[in-house]
């Protein structure tokens, strides 16, 4: 037992410990040494030893790892650090004034985005992430709120190719956010919807028309700089759309469409811009030659017969 006991080694001093780390964020071989780097990161975090100044210089040796380690390393370790970030996010909820309690939320989100730049199917098999991290932007203090927010826009492109079951669940996800009290969800939705969903989806250019009628100005003015119109009409020109499609999903989406009475109750910008989306694929099939039925325009007649 005496031998044993001398073979153990104590722990080295916080000081000591945060050289070594200091060392560590400038190397990439440090980057590299699954499963090292992941005991070194939880151990940082979460160790009942560790104190605020080895918890932020581990957030800074996470997101290094998360930069610098192979492709092969990051399929390693990219579900469990995924983890332990969301974890520590779920552990240290709510506003704080402490400096570097701010610092190491605002760590911890962009390390969760730069995973989801590097290494997508780490993040886009889940929807889970997205919903815990809008959820949790609500609650932060401004400082970290304008980090998250950022970090979620990075993540988006993540889930642009994810499978079509991941993509419904982000559709009725993004759709209830449109509708929700805060600005800054409602803001993230149309970021969302425009990043995740190509043109010929159609949902983000929906959520995107639904948001000009917005009563915040700053998700009005977002919503008409992500409105690409001309792209809208080289698409529909190219084939990828037809005005026929995108008519029918309007009416799907929103049956208020269909009567003269369910329209009055809809924001004039948002049927405008439903006009004008259906404008620019007219002439995108105009411009293509296609032999089209000009007289199909249900929304258009309606429009035409409840609004000044």
């Amino acid at each position: 037992e005496s031998t044993q006991a001398a073979r153990k080694v104590a722990p080295a001093h916080l000081g000591l410990r945060l050289r070594i780390l200091s060392c560590f964020i400038r190397s990439i071989r440090a980057a590299n040494t699954f499963p090292l780097t992941v005991r070194t990161i939880f151990e940082c975090l979460y160790s009942p030893t560790s104190n605020a100044r080895l918890k932020l210089a581990g957030m800074e040796y996470t997101i290094w790892t998360l930069q610098h380690a192979s492709q092969g390393q990051l399929d390693q370790m990219g579900p469990i650090v995924l983890g332990g970030l969301r974890k520590f996010l779920e552990q240290h909820r709510g506003p704080s004034h402490d400096a570097s309690s701010i610092r190491m939320r605002q760590f911890a989100y962009e390390a969760i985005s730069e995973l989801g730049r590097r290494r997508p199917q780490v993040i886009s098999g889940d929807v889970g992430i997205v919903s815990q991290m809008m959820r949790m932007i609500t609650t932060e203090d401004e400082q970290v709120k304008v980090s998250a927010m950022e970090a979620m826009r990075l993540l988006s492109s993540a889930y642009s190719s994810t499978g079509a079951e991941v993509k419904r669940k982000l559709e009725q996800m993004l759709t209830l956010m449109l509708t929700s009290p805060e600005v800054s969800l409602r803001l993230l939705a149309i970021q969302w919807a425009n990043s995740v969903f190509s043109l010929e989806e159609f949902h983000g250019l929906y959520l995107c028309i639904v948001a000009t009628g917005d009563e915040s100005l700053q998700v009005v003015e977002e919503a008409n700089k992500l409105l690409k119109w001309k792209r809208l009409r080289e698409a529909t020109r190219q084939g990828q759309i037809a005005t026929e499609q995108l008519v029918s999903y309007l009416l799907s989406q929103n049956p208020k469409l269909k009567t003269a009475d369910g329209l009055q109750s809809i924001h004039t910008n948002v049927i405008k811009n439903m006009i004008k989306a259906i404008r620019f694929t007219r002439t995108g099939e105009l411009e293509s030659g296609l032999d089209i039925n000009l007289s199909y325009t249900p929304l258009i007649c309606c429009a035409l017969q409840s609004k000044e």
